[in-house]
């Protein structure tokens, strides 16, 4: 029970005030701001008795110190594994040491505050003789304006979860727990940059000595009689999930911009789009039958080549070397690290993000600009007659609104469209339909139809999410294939239709089968709005604020189930009436298919077929979620 102050006569729980003074923090960036604040509405007699002392105006520094205090605390809450926020010496001129969230501090913490997640532990843990999978996901973000020259603001986010968690948790973005926030300046400090900092991070998981993941930790469940009691897990490392550049930065490879753009496969070359052999591909062969895979031994052989080459080869055929390699020397990089040997495994732990691959700069992106192209030129449409059929949909609230600015002529580009990727995911379904109902019953562009409703198919596929579109690997695998084939029979002769992301996509159901899971950037990409939230106005001690504020939030939305995150079905703000027992209302709710409103057109089983979705009610006497529907919308 937290301690109480009296004010007026009236008592307050130190918990409330830590509450209030954490949430304005993390809206209002400053303590001097949210200091101004309270004391502005407590002069207006709108706050708590007690949020605010009768003198705060008076004793600003004292107030500070409070809301200092207010935000460090759960950075500063004690478990088995020590604090939920440590310290690690690095020992770089830009910073001395660096503030991380300890993985099995913050899991013993959480579970230990949220039951729900303790009992959805004690369920993936199961008899306990397999290990749990741990992905960690990165990437660098930039804070207040993205423009600004200066960039020694810009940050890595780093994330990680267990795979083996439910659907709607790993799309849900406080089931992604902080890691670390750092400044890609320091990282670039080091001289191999992420690669060479990546294993001190990973020793924080997975240590040499002492408790880690490998060797088992505990964490808080309850017991059918609701006492609390304590479970062993182990942990194994399941791979990065990250974009192009991040896995770039990580192993040390050359990526799109070297002569082996595919870190995966020994025969991928970046120069031979369009040139047939036996052996080697281009980044535009269709077909994955074709890829001779790396294994662990062939990258480890290759870094180990480089290793003793150092020194020995001049720099000029050294240089030749890593770029036939597709690696780069990298002394205390992952690749070259013996203990991250035997806890990581590069042919596996590289996991392709689809969203990246698809629809941020990416294969959706080409193919969008190549049908506009070639609708402007063998149709004589334009862009104002694609923008003006579109504008007509309405889409799922949740998906907002068609915008005036997708199809428009300062976003096509000779290679590609651009846009957002949420944008080119819809733009994509948008266009699809304008092909099928405009242009299709002219005659006109039929494979190009054909071949952008595969693509709108494999989408479809992956939109299932995480654990649902598994069974559908083979038909993802045929799709693809199909897909590729035909793209590359229709743009062969157009060389920027083609980029590694073309390959990349091929990867993603060999990483699927490789987990059991198709893991995405989507809900990652939406957590870093919350840790640029969190660091948007901070110029000192940036990752040590951001961490304690990122890090009060989430314990926070783990104890109150904020919007239902632990929860497979449920309501968004309800309303609740007292009719034959407590029964819960609301206009809008998560659903195992998304975020779904009241007016939005669905597909259900017999007997509603297509219908419009009215309101949604739980009754909690009842193990279901009710909808109820209008009968119309299939006139409609």
């Amino acid at each position: 029970m937290g301690r109480t102050s009296k004010h007026h006569g009236k008592t307050i729980n130190s918990a409330t005030k830590r509450r209030v003074h954490t949430e304005l923090l993390r809206h209002s960036k400053t303590k001097a701001n949210v200091l101004k604040t309270l004391t502005v509405l407590n002069a207006a007699g709108v706050l708590t008795p007690g949020i605010v002392a009768p003198d705060a105006s008076l004793t600003a520094q004292r107030g500070r110190f409070s809301i200092r205090s207010s935000a460090n605390t759960a950075a500063n809450i004690e478990t088995p594994y020590g604090r939920v926020v440590q310290q690690m010496r690095i020992g770089r001129d830009e910073l001395e040491y660096w503030d991380y969230v300890h993985p099995l501090a913050f899991l013993y913490c959480l579970t230990e505050r949220s039951s729900a997640l303790g009992d959805i532990m004690d369920q993936c843990i199961g008899d306990g003789t397999k290990p749990l999978n741990v992905v960690i996901y990165l990437d660098e973000v930039t804070p207040g304006n993205p423009l600004r020259m200066d960039t020694t603001r810009k940050i890595w986010a780093i994330y990680w979860l267990f795979i083996d968690w439910p659907q709607h948790m790993i799309h849900n973005v406080d089931s992604w727990l902080l890691l670390g926030a750092i400044r890609c300046d320091v990282v670039n400090s080091f001289d191999g940059g992420m690669s060479e900092f990546m294993p001190m991070l990973m020793r924080i998981m997975f240590p040499e000595s002492g408790q880690g993941m490998q060797t088992g930790a505990h964490i808080v469940c309850r017991s059918s009689d609701g006492t609390k009691r304590t479970r062993v897990f182990r942990g194994k490392f399941a791979g990065f999930i990250a974009d192009d550049d991040a896995h770039r930065q990580v192993w040390g490879c050359k990526g799109a911009s070297g002569k082996k753009p595919c870190f995966g496969c020994m025969n991928c070359h970046m120069d031979r789009i369009g040139i047939p052999d036996e052996y080697i591909i281009g980044i535009d062969c269709p077909d994955a039958n074709r890829f001779h895979y790396h294994t662990d031994d062939t990258i480890f052989a290759m870094a180990d080549k480089l290793v003793a080459s150092a020194g020995v080869l001049a720099p000029t055929p050294f240089k030749a070397l890593e770029t036939n390699f597709g690696i780069s020397y990298i002394p205390n990089g992952m690749l070259y690290d013996s203990y991250m040997r035997k806890i990581v495994s590069p042919t596996s732990a590289m996991i392709r993000d689809w969203m990246h691959v698809f629809c941020s700069d990416g294969v959706a992106n080409n193919e969008i600009a190549r049908v506009l192209h070639t609708l402007k030129s063998e149709c004589n449409l334009t862009l104002d007659d694609v923008d003006e059929w579109a504008r007509l949909i309405v889409l799922p609230r949740h998906h907002g609104t068609v915008s005036i600015d997708w199809f428009c002529d300062h976003r096509l580009l000779e290679r590609k469209m651009r846009g957002f990727a949420s944008e080119i995911l819809t733009m994509v379904v948008l266009l699809h339909a304008y092909l099928v109902e405009v242009v299709q019953p002219t005659g006109a562009m039929p494979r190009e139809i054909e071949c952008i409703g595969l693509l709108k198919s494999i989408i479809d596929i992956m939109k299932l999410g995480a654990h649902r579109s598994i069974p559908h690997i083979e038909r993802l695998k045929s799709l693809l294939h199909a897909h590729h084939t035909l793209y590359t029979t229709l743009y062969q002769t157009v060389h920027c239709a083609f980029k590694p992301k073309y390959h990349q996509a091929l990867h993603i159901p060999s990483n699927m089968a490789t987990w059991n899971i198709l893991l995405s950037c989507w809900t990652t990409e939406r957590k870093n709005k919350d840790l640029k939230s969190a660091c948007g106005d901070v110029y000192t001690h940036m990752e040590q604020v951001t961490t304690s504020t990122m890090v009060a939030q989430q314990i926070e939305h783990f104890e109150r189930n904020h919007h239902g995150m632990l929860d497979t079905f449920t309501l968004i703000d309800p309303h609740t009436s007292s009719i034959e027992g407590v029964i819960e209302t609301s206009l809008h709710a998560r659903l195992p298919c998304g975020h779904v409103h009241a007016g939005d057109v669905i597909i259900t089983s017999r007997p509603f077929g297509v219908a419009r979705v009215h309101r949604f009610v739980n009754m909690p006497n009842v193990a279901c979620h009710c909808l109820l529907y209008t009968s119309d919308a299939a006139d409609e």
